[in-house]
């Protein structure tokens, strides 16, 4: 009985690393964590079209957030995101920072949105 609860303990050990190695992998880009060098960002020399002008549905609870649109780059070009409400901000009174494209003498890169 030890022996078989060893080898479950083995395989969901061995899954777990497995599944958290491909987090993140249908992105076409790779976001550093804060001191992580910036090696891991997509730059890309042409620039994100204007943000779209969109009217913004009526909110649906008193604490939803607004999560602004924004355009993604999809390896060739760029697609819209629509933006929408977030009706489970993670605490009372978050603010969602929205994401945007900075411009370096690498190029362009998209800073995602995140909660502050």
């Amino acid at each position: 009985m030890a022996n078989c609860m060893a080898k479950i303990s083995a395989i969901i050990a061995t899954s777990s690393i497995l599944l958290a190695g491909c987090a993140g992998h249908n992105s076409p880009y790779a976001y550093p964590s804060p001191g992580v060098a910036s090696a891991n960002i997509t730059y890309i020399q042409k620039a994100p079209p204007p943000s779209r002008y969109v009217i913004i549905p009526r909110r649906p609870t008193a604490s939803a957030v607004w999560i602004d649109g924004y355009w993604d780059w999809k390896g060739a070009q760029f697609s819209w995101t629509d933006g929408y409400w977030n009706t489970n901000p993670p605490r009372a009174g978050a603010q969602w920072a929205p994401s945007r494209w900075k411009k370096t003498k690498r190029g362009w890169y998209r800073q995602p949105g995140r909660w502050r």
